[in-house]
């Protein structure tokens, strides 16, 4: 690479690095937002502390209160990010409509 390659890519490349973190959260968070649905497997706190449960073969992160009052064994539905973050879950009941 020559001095002027990295004079003119150098700033571009900090700049595009900055920019990525951004755009894989905007990416995440638009929709369309995948459903999974299914029994809850099991549940787990990952090493860095995030709440995960497992629905069907689905892991999906979701937020400490809402980990405390599942149970396994339960059907679920959850609308996730694309990065499989819950947004929404409901319990589903057997003739029944969702809601918790």
């Amino acid at each position: 690479m020559s001095k002027i390659d990295s004079v003119v890519l150098g700033p571009v490349a900090a700049v595009w690095s900055m920019l990525q973190k951004p755009m894989r959260i905007l990416w995440d968070i638009m929709p369309p937002y995948p459903i999974i649905q299914g029994i809850l497997e099991a549940k787990e706190v990952s090493p860095h502390g995030k709440h995960m449960i497992l629905i069907g073969m689905d892991i999906v992160e979701i937020d400490e209160f809402t980990f405390e009052i599942l149970k396994v064994g339960e059907a679920l539905r959850a609308r996730c990010t694309k990065g499989n973050r819950a947004i929404r879950i409901d319990r589903l009941i057997p003739g029944g409509k969702p809601g918790a």
